[in-house]
């Protein structure tokens, strides 16, 4: 093997690993919901008395969406309504089925009291108001008023 040949061999190898450590740290651009637009909703992963449930999802609980994000390899955000205190174990499941998550920001509580008067809804489209960045939710009260400025998109 010639050296010129040795040395466009290793480039090549080198340009293919930089490609992939590139994507690994873009971001896609929208942030999203977590039940429901990644995973698939109403299948026992939340539970408020059980923040650990979550630990059992699995590539098959991915929607289409959760699948071509994972399939990306590209960083992303979450924006959910759970509580903060299961923010760890959403981490933890995510990266398990080999998913490139970067921030997850959690807007709702165990109390119920707080939940009360759309506090949820509000407190998701404030942030994305603030932030600038498209959500993308199942549910269409998360993005009432945000479809119509460019900021949100019914998954």
């Amino acid at each position: 093997m010639t050296s010129l040949k040795f040395y466009a061999i290793i480039s090549s190898v080198s340009e293919r690993k930089t490609e992939m450590r590139n994507r690994k740290t873009e971001l896609i651009k929208p942030i999203f919901d977590l039940d429901g637009t990644v995973i698939i909703g109403k299948i026992g992963l939340f539970n408020w008395n059980n923040p650990k449930a979550i630990l059992k999802l699995r590539p098959e609980h991915l929607t289409e969406l959760g699948v071509r994000i994972k399939k990306s390899e590209k960083m992303f955000d979450i924006l959910t309504a759970r509580g903060s205190d299961e923010k760890v174990f959403i981490r933890k499941a995510l990266e398990k089925i080999g998913m490139n998550v970067r921030r997850i920001i959690t807007v709702g509580s165990k109390n119920k009291e707080l939940n009360k008067n759309n506090r949820v809804p509000r407190k998701k489209q404030w942030i994305v108001k603030v932030i600038q960045r498209k959500l993308v939710d199942n549910e269409k009260r998360n993005l009432k008023g945000l479809i119509e400025i460019g900021l949100g998109e019914l998954y």
